[in-house]
């Protein structure tokens, strides 16, 4: 695990490698699984499929869910249990679907010059330090001083 910035989360936070990750995403399918049972079989048209699906949610509430919680966070608590179970660390943020975003197969490769990693693996500009190498011969910094 490498800290590094996110951009979803506009923050420092450790990136998980694809082991990692896998395992993140393997505890939360399980949990998912145990929560709505394997026989789950969705059949009608995608809106009875979607009225199914969050009336289950709602019956199948994990336990760990403060109060007050929203939606989407009730949704998600089970990758935010699987990522402090396989990680070892607290998830700090409020949106616990974000943590999908904590791959480093999600990201490019790091800046040649300030060493962060880039949005995709494309991008010849870093919106960190300001660094522009888009015509290799005039690398430009674009960060206003």
């Amino acid at each position: 695990m490498k800290v590094d910035w996110c951009w979803a989360c506009k923050r420092d936070h450790p990136i998980l490698s694809e082991v990692e990750f896998g395992a993140v995403w393997r505890a939360y399918q399980e949990a998912e699984g145990a929560r709505f049972g394997t026989s789950l079989r969705l059949s009608g048209t995608p809106h009875e499929n979607r009225e199914t699906l969050l009336r289950l949610q709602g019956s199948h509430m994990p336990s760990t869910v403060p109060p007050g919680a929203t939606n989407r966070q009730i949704r998600y608590q089970p990758l935010k249990d699987a990522y402090e179970k396989v990680t070892g660390l607290k998830f700090e943020g409020d949106d616990p679907k974000v943590i999908l975003h904590y791959r480093s197969s999600f990201y490019g490769p790091p800046c040649p010059f300030c060493g962060r990693l880039l949005r995709n693996e494309r991008a010849r500009q870093c919106f960190v330090c300001g660094m522009d190498w888009h015509d290799t011969a005039k690398v430009v910094c674009r960060r206003e001083r």
